[in-house]
């Protein structure tokens, strides 16, 4: 009995205890996450099909590798890195649209964001708007500011200012991914995005107040033919009023992007970028 003790004791020994690895926190001040995909030679170019396939068993195995909700092991972030071939693009939206795992999703976030492709950047701005999670939205974004092509997201980002639903994810997509860095005197800032911005100073919001109105109705008396039916009614009443409102998050990123501040003066905004245009000899573009 002792001798069987001693081998025990020995073996539990033997294995050194093994720290615990961090979780992904469920957000983060910067968009990023645990660690950072280490570079490497690309892999070799492959058809849709075979890079779908390629994705699947790699998430298999990494997925198995580590616990649930886990940082994925170094070796398997190493490894999906070298994917830099545009022909994974449309494997990678398939596969993001129905990837729930929050790491896999970072994953392929980073591979896109390696891929200088207009389709690799139209998914990172599709992910930087509409993600569910917060966190991912914001690393979707800066992956945008490392590609070589990422001037190809403005116009659409600038489309989403002017969506009222999605306007603030816009701006601060903007901000994340670069695209409204400050230009130099010499550098012309993006008409349309300059515009969406200029235009969203100002916002549309309902506010309801009290208010007089009438309505039509009709009388329910088989005895009445039309039009002699309806009728018009005065009620008071709380009524929803359309009105214009200060958006302080445009007034920044338009600030910030043209180094210039006319505040909310959308007419001196305007003029201010005639002349810009005029200065940079592209006023008749």
């Amino acid at each position: 009995m002792s001798v069987l003790v001693l081998v025990v004791m020995s073996l539990a020994a033997a294995e050194p205890a093994a720290d615990p690895p961090l979780p992904i926190p469920a957000q983060t001040q910067t968009g990023q996450w645990p660690g950072q995909a280490k570079e490497s030679s690309p892999l070799e170019a492959r058809s849709t099909g075979e890079w779908r396939k390629f994705l699947v068993q790699w998430r298999q195995h990494a997925v198995a590798a580590v616990p649930a909700r886990y940082p994925l092991a170094a070796e398997h972030r190493a490894s999906i890195a070298r994917v830099r071939d545009g022909q994974a693009v449309p494997a990678l939206v398939a596969l993001l649209k129905q990837e729930r795992d929050l790491r896999i999703r970072a994953a392929y976030f980073e591979i896109l964001g390696r891929i200088d492709t207009a389709p690799a950047v139209q998914s990172l701005v599709t992910a930087s708007l509409g993600d569910e999670t917060g966190w991912l939205r914001q690393l979707a974004a800066e992956q945008i500011e490392k590609m070589s092509n990422r001037d190809a997201a403005t116009e659409p980002y600038a489309r989403a200012v002017r969506n009222g639903r999605l306007r603030d994810r816009a701006l601060e997509a903007l901000n994340r991914s670069g695209l409204t860095s400050p230009r130099s005197s010499s550098e012309l800032p993006n008409p349309t995005l300059i515009a969406a911005l200029i235009d969203a100073l100002w916002v549309p919001q309902i506010e309801w107040v009290q208010g007089e109105f009438y309505y039509e109705g009709a009388q329910r008396n088989p005895n009445i033919e039309p039009p002699n039916d309806h009728f018009w009614a005065y009620r008071t009443g709380m009524v929803p009023v359309e009105k214009l409102v200060k958006n302080p998050g445009a007034h920044e990123t338009l600030r910030r992007y043209s180094g210039e501040d006319y505040e909310y003066d959308q007419v001196t905004w305007r003029a201010w970028y005639g002349a810009r245009r005029r200065a940079t000899g592209q006023g008749n573009r």
